[in-house]
Parts: structure tokens; C-alpha cells; sequence
């Protein structure tokens, strides 16, 4: 008991003494100077008051663009790491929008706005990505990427944000353990960048343009809007020595359409390509120019698929985006397997243009 009592009271304790950060774009200061006041729009840059937290506390940024080079050698540039209990919180004020943008910087390579590396419990609510940076003279890496979680960092929370100009169509490197996109709305890629020039969109051997690419364990992909994608939107892949297996991942009602322009031999919705025990479920994957809704690919295990929907582009039109896209009756998956092990399907209306052996389960039955 009073080990209980002792836990109760430190974490009393640390949520008493959380405090609440405020930071604009007009912000000057390099440091920590009426950070804590709200009315204060010229304090310091948002690089310097990220140097002023601890774990636990909240950052609310005023509305507008911020272009800094966040968490970048030399600069105090990242969130201290919060608790289960208490994470530590980035978010826009109420009714503003808030947009983190790359800068050109000479000292590259840097390939990400933003970037977790060893980092755990911390949420960005509201945050909106804008990647119109053109590193087309400079060193940039090729996956220039405008997140990064390494497989350092788990329990990062990405929610509630807009997104623009993707560079190469590329949003997320999510790896890592226990992640989270969620409820995030946008996409468009950035055609000033190196990697999207000339005729073919890409200057690359293939246009790679992910919205995200994902690995490692138990990380959810939820209730996303996104499209205008040069390729895949949702890659689940390991490639051997480089990251972990994805397993458990969840991706779950997504709006994905309007996407794989740029190269649509490599253009699924939703490839889960390797790992075991990952669930695409509700999904609605539409109006594609690759290769298949969703792709079951020769390394899963044990993947479930249920209660997708695939709606075919309207002849000779092309939808705006919406929250929702039209929903035929009855639901369809339609799903491409390329895999030798367990695939679980759960559906009104079944269509696999690819049995290869597999050991396909559909609706309870073995097919």
C-alpha cells in the first residue's frame, strides 16, 4: 500500500507541476523568455522553448508557418519525452492552424521537418506539414521524408493535422514500436523538388512517394485522408538488417484515393508486404492508377483483411476529395495475394485475381 500510495502521489506531483507553453511565428528570442504567457506572440523561436520543457508539459503554438530546422545537430530541437501518464504535448491553438515547414540549409544531408530519435510519449495535435522546399542544390538525402521516427522512438502520436506539398509524395518513416497516424487529411506532392522534376514526375529509377512507410511493432495507421500520391500510400515492408518486421500493424478507416500516378507498377493502396498478424480493416481505397487496392505480398503471415471498399473511378471524372467516397453495395474487398501463409478475408463480395496456393480463409471458410 504505501508503495501505491508513494507512486500516486510522485505522479500528483508531476502533473501538478506540468506547465503550458505558448510560441508564434513571430517568435525572436533564443530563449526561454514569456514562453509561458499566452500574449506574448514575439518570444522565443519555437527551436529554444522545445529547450524549455520537460517531460509532461504542453507547447501550444499561434497559428501560421513555422520554418525552422527543428531537432538538427547543434540545436535544442526536440521534445523532452512525457509518460504514459502524462505526455508530453505539442498542439495549435484553438481555431488556428498551425503548418511545420522544412528550410533549405546548406549543412545537409537532413532529410525530415521533424525528426524522433529515442524519443517516447509525445503527442502532436493539430500540427499541419507543409513540404514545399526545394532541395534540388543541396545535399537533402533522396528519401527526403517530412517525419521521421526511428526505431529508437515509440508511443509518437502524429493526430489531427493537415498535410501539403509532400516532397516526392513522401510524408512518414514510421518505425519504431506502439506509433500512431491518425485523423490526418491532405497530400499533393512538391513539384519543385529534385526527386519530382521533368516529364516522369521522378528523376529516381522508380517514383517511390509513400504516405507512409512503416515497420516495427504494434504501430496504427487510423482514419486518414490521403491522396494525390505518387505511389503506394501505406507501405508495411522490412527489408533484412534495416528494421523490424511490421507486426500487429493496424491500419484501419483510411480514405485513400486519387494516388499512384507516378509509377503504378509500385502503386497499392495498402501493401502489407511482410510481417505477421497485421489487420487492414474498413478501409476505403479508390480511384487508383496502380496496381492493386490492397496487396498481400510474399512475406505476411496471418494478415486479416475485412470490410474494405474498392470504388472505381467515375468514367471520365475526377472526385475532389472527401471524407467519405461512395460506398457500392455490397462491400467489396478486392485484394491481390502473393503470399504462401494465412490470409483471413471477411467480406459481402470476394475478388482475388492472384491464388497462389495460399492458404486464403474467407468469411470463416476455407477457400
Amino acid at each position: 500500500m504505501k508503495s501505491l500510495l508513494v507512486a500516486f502521489f510522485l505522479l500528483f506531483a508531476t502533473s501538478l507541476n506540468a506547465t503550458t507553453y505558448y510560441v508564434s511565428p513571430s517568435g525572436t528570442n533564443t530563449t526561454c523568455t514569456n514562453a509561458s504567457n499566452v500574449n506574448t506572440p514575439a518570444g522565443p523561436k519555437l527551436q529554444f522553448v522545445m529547450g524549455c520543457m520537460v517531460g509532461g508539459d504542453t507547447l501550444i503554438a499561434r497559428g501560421g508557418s513555422y520554418e525552422e530546422p527543428l531537432h538538427k545537430p547543434g540545436l535544442n530541437g526536440m521534445f523532452p519525452n512525457g509518460t504514459a501518464a502524462a505526455p508530453t504535448i505539442f498542439k495549435a491553438f484553438p481555431g488556428e492552424t498551425v503548418w511545420l515547414k522544412g528550410v533549405q540549409d546548406t549543412g545537409g544531408p537532413w532529410g525530415a521537418i521533424f525528426e524522433f530519435d529515442n524519443n517516447s510519449y509525445i503527442t502532436f495535435d493539430g500540427i499541419s506539414w507543409d513540404g514545399s522546399v526545394n532541395p534540388a542544390s543541396i545535399p537533402f538525402e533522396p528519401w527526403y521524408v517530412m517525419l521521421k521516427i526511428n526505431q529508437s522512438s515509440h508511443h509518437i502520436r502524429i493526430t489531427n493535422g493537415k498535410l501539403r506539398m509532400l516532397p516526392d509524395g513522401f510524408f512518414a518513416q514510421m518505425n519504431g514500436n506502439d506509433n500512431e497516424l491518425s485523423g490526418l487529411v491532405g497530400g499533393g506532392y512538391y513539384k519543385g523538388s529534385k526527386y519530382l522534376s521533368g516529364t516522369n514526375l521522378c528523376e529516381q529509377a522508380t517514383c517511390w512517394g509513400y504516405f507512409v512507410y512503416v515497420n516495427g511493432l504494434r504501430n496504427k495507421i487510423l482514419r486518414n485522408e490521403v491522396y494525390d500520391i505518387p505511389s503506394y500510400v501505406v507501405h508495411a515492408y522490412c527489408y533484412a538488417g534495416f528494421c523490424t518486421n511490421p507486426t500487429e500493424t493496424l491500419v484501419q478507416e483510411n480514405n485513400f484515393h486519387d494516388y499512384g500516378f507516378g509509377d503504378p507498377i509500385r502503386a497499392s493502396g495498402i501493401l502489407i508486404h511482410s510481417g505477421n498478424a497485421n489487420a487492414v480493416i474498413n478501409n476505403a481505397v479508390w480511384n487508383n492508377k496502380g496496381f492493386a487496392p490492397i496487396d498481400i505480398g510474399p512475406a505476411a503471415t496471418n494478415t486479416i483483411v475485412q470490410g474494405n471498399t474498392f470504388v472505381a473511378p467515375p468514367t471520365g471524372t475526377q472526385p475532389p476529395p472527401v471524407i467519405q467516397p461512395p460506398v457500392p453495395a455490397p462491400t467489396t474487398n478486392w485484394v491481390d495475394i502473393r503470399t504462401d501463409k494465412t490470409v483471413t478475408i471477411t467480406g459481402s463480395s470476394i475478388t482475388i485475381p492472384k491464388d497462389k496456393n495460399t492458404n486464403i480463409i474467407v468469411n470463416g471458410t476455407k477457400r
